[in-house]
Formats: C-alpha cells, structure tokens, sequence
C-alpha cells in the first residue's frame, strides 16, 4: 500500500463507473482520491494531455507525478493505494489474472456505451 494521491478520471454518468467509484469514495478512509468526473461541465481531456476519445473511452488514474495509467492497471493501482484492497493488487499479479481482466475490461468497454446513463452525475 502506497500513501499516494490518485486523481481518478472517470465517467459519472455511467451507472457501473459510479457504483464502482462511489465503493472506493466509501473506502478512501485517508483521502488518497481525488474524483475527476469526466461528464461534468467544463472538464478538459487536454488538460491531463489526453484526447476526448481516449477519455471516453477509457478509465484513467493520474499520480501525484502526472503519470497516467489507463484500463486495468488503473484499477492495479487504486487497489495498491488503498487500504483494505491489497489482496486484490496481490492477485492481479498472478497468471492469468491480468490477461483475463484485460480480457473482461476489454469487453466492458464496448458495452459501456450502451449502458443506462445517471440523470443526477455527482458522486
């Protein structure tokens, strides 16, 4: 576990992308995260050198360095940040958990599009 801060990119008008951001919130007990809403209004891809698209269509951590992490080794570093979720970061290292959440992160992100959008997108 890290004692890093996270800027979280994620889409709030997704109903999965906030459930599973609200469930992080909830367990953020050391203010490691900070939740960047990609839907919200006056939110800049450009500002974190990333394209509209690549922001759509992808989850994004950004580190205290201004590194970007996209897709599942986003969600790998989350679980290595926060408290109570190393076993999950343990088990991503583990043949073939990675290549099966690829798999499975690959296949969410072509359905996302067509899942129910939120009418209230704040978390």
């Amino acid at each position: 576990m890290t004692k890093e801060k996270l800027k979280l990119l994620y889409d709030g008008s997704c109903v999965v992308c906030h459930k599973e951001i609200s469930y992080y919130k909830k367990h953020d007990k050391l203010n490691q995260l900070e939740l960047v809403d990609i839907s919200a209004k006056g939110f800049k891809a450009q500002n974190y050198n990333l394209t509209e698209f690549e922001v759509n269509r992808y989850f994004h951590v950004v580190t205290e360095n201004d590194d970007v992490i996209k897709g599942v080794p986003a969600f790998i570093k989350i679980w290595e940040t926060l408290p109570g979720f190393e076993k999950w970061a343990k088990a991503s290292k583990i043949w073939p958990a990675k290549p099966i959440m690829k798999i499975g992160y690959s296949l969410f992100i072509n359905i996302r599009p067509f899942l129910p959008k939120r009418k209230d997108c704040s978390v």
